[in-house]
């Protein structure tokens, strides 16, 4: 019993060590691309198919925008990155708000 738990512990260990080995691997291939790799995978993107016009997969969509936010975050500044939402204006002081009557919204 206790061998088979050591057996699973390993071979959980075993996968983690891959999981991991796979994520330094795809960073330092991130890292290695060149601005006009980062456009062609950002148009990729944006327009849902390869230069070829072969739609991308679900997964490769999701590893084009984990490359390109990693790249971005490299190489740009935050307002720069494509993931940047501004907040300047978003918020209201509360007690201003307390202060106002609510009124229903009327469609014209």
């Amino acid at each position: 019993m206790i061998d088979d738990q050591h057996e699973v512990m390993d071979e959980d260990e075993a996968v983690e060590e891959r999981v991991v080995e796979k994520r330094e691997a795809f960073i330092s291939q991130v890292a290695a691309l060149t601005p006009q790799l980062y456009d062609n995978l950002k148009e990729a993107l944006e327009l849902g198919r390869w230069p070829n016009g072969e739609r991308l997969t679900d997964q490769q969509k999701s590893i084009c925008m984990e490359a390109i936010i990693l790249y971005d975050h490299r190489h740009f500044p935050e307002a720069e990155r494509t993931h940047y939402i501004e907040k300047r204006g978003c918020k209201r002081d509360a007690a201003s708000m307390d202060d106002q009557e609510a009124s229903p919204l009327r469609w014209k």
